[in-house]
């Protein structure tokens, strides 16, 4: 079982003891040790027991303190008197690393999980304007007890660059490239760093989005987590949506897809069986409107305007089988009616939306031919082709 972080413990022999800690054994080779306290385990972290190193340990122990969030390892204090040295005393976390967490084969939907924790942690950090400068597998911990995430070692937030760069050394490939020349450093370099683990999560399947992470100019990236995340949570959204738009329209076939009776004149009443109908298609119209608030483009319209209509249709389905063949008629028209109203209602609010086809939009080409791809083949089953 893993302590902390994956890499192997070494053991120190015999235990060292100031009354207070006791050291149980050293973590990798970077002045983490584990250690424990009146029944409760810490982890402690030293400097190299230079000046600077000093006041490096000492500004991450005040960098962390004004970062307190569930993703984030916290800092429980600052001890002066240790076996190891001034050390700062950190929250024991049980897991492994990510690299380690990935071996395990965890599910799409885990990886999903683990990656929206990574950018609640990030972007908790950038809000206090603290830039952490060393976001790597090694330093994102999942706890064994839930498999979350615990985003650990701030010794490089907002350190002095030169310092920073010594102590990269076998995860420079994390590291954006204004980091690695001594640039200019903000929030962009770290959205660098999450588009290399975004690839190591997802293995290429957000290439679009981990592409723009990855630019070299950080002009080109996103300028924010909260950019990135919403950038990640539409294109997950709507690979979400297409597949269950393709299920349903497998399972009721196209042959039935629309309803091309389009009848007026049926009045609602204040209750009975025409109300329960009305009612269907408000809740049904107010679902679709939130959804395509969402949505983005136009050529994805029609989609959502029928993906109404099939969450519709087993409701109306089963208030008619209860009634008689001539109110059955009769509830029908309305419901055509209704439908009627319901799409045009919805076309006329949304047909402005930006187009796929539009040069301008700001979205890469991989994006653009797979929205593309997927709003063609709908497309003609629109009742509003144009």
């Amino acid at each position: 079982m893993s302590e902390i972080i994956s890499e192997t413990m070494r053991e120190i022999t015999p235990s060292l003891d100031d009354g207070r800690y006791t050291i149980i054994s050293a973590i990798r080779e970077d002045r983490l040790y584990l250690a424990e306290k009146a029944g409760k385990r810490f982890v402690l972290k030293t400097s190299d027991g230079s000046a600077k190193g000093l006041e490096l340990l000492k500004r991450e122990y005040g960098l962390s303190l004004r970062i307190q969030h569930p993703f984030i390892a916290s800092s429980v204090g600052w001890e002066e008197q240790t076996p190891v040295g001034p050390a700062i005393a950190i929250e024991y976390v049980k897991g492994r690393t990510l690299a380690e967490y990935l071996k395990e084969s965890p599910s799409a939907k885990a990886r999903q999980r683990i990656f929206g924790q990574l950018l609640d942690a990030v972007a908790a950090i950038h809000r206090q304007s603290v830039i952490h400068n060393d976001l790597k597998p090694e330093n994102i911990i999942i706890t064994d007890a839930d498999n979350d995430v615990k985003l650990i070692d701030f010794g490089f937030a907002d350190a002095d660059l030169y310092y920073s760069d010594k102590g990269l050394g076998g995860t420079r490939s994390y590291a954006s490239p204004e980091l690695l020349s001594h640039g200019s450093i903000d929030a962009r370099s770290d959205i660098y760093s999450l588009g290399r683990i975004m690839c190591d999560i997802f293995h290429g399947r957000y290439e679009s989005i981990s592409g723009k992470c990855l630019q070299a100019n950080p002009a080109k990236r996103y300028p924010n987590v909260d950019a990135l995340k919403k950038a990640w949570e539409h294109r997950n959204r709507r690979t979400v949506w297409i597949a269950a738009v393709l299920a349903i329209f497998l399972l009721a076939g196209l042959g039935i897809l629309f309803n091309q009776s389009f009848n007026r004149g049926a009045n609602i009443v204040a209750d009975g069986p025409e109300n329960e109908l009305s009612e269907i298609w408000k809740d049904v119209y107010e679902k679709v409107e939130a959804e395509l608030e969402e949505a983005g483009f136009r050529e994805f319209l029609p989609v959502h305007i029928e993906y109404g209509f099939y969450e519709a249709e087993p409701r109306v389905r089963e208030i008619i089988s209860q009634l008689s063949d001539e109110n059955a008629v009769a509830l029908k028209e309305l419901n055509s009616t209704l439908h009627k109203e319901y799409s045009q209602r919805l076309y006329d609010r949304f047909k402005d939306l930006p187009s796929l086809y539009d040069e301008s939009l700001n979205i890469s080409k991989e994006e653009r031919d797979f929205y593309q791809d997927q709003a063609a083949y709908f497309h003609k089953y629109s009742p509003f082709r144009k």
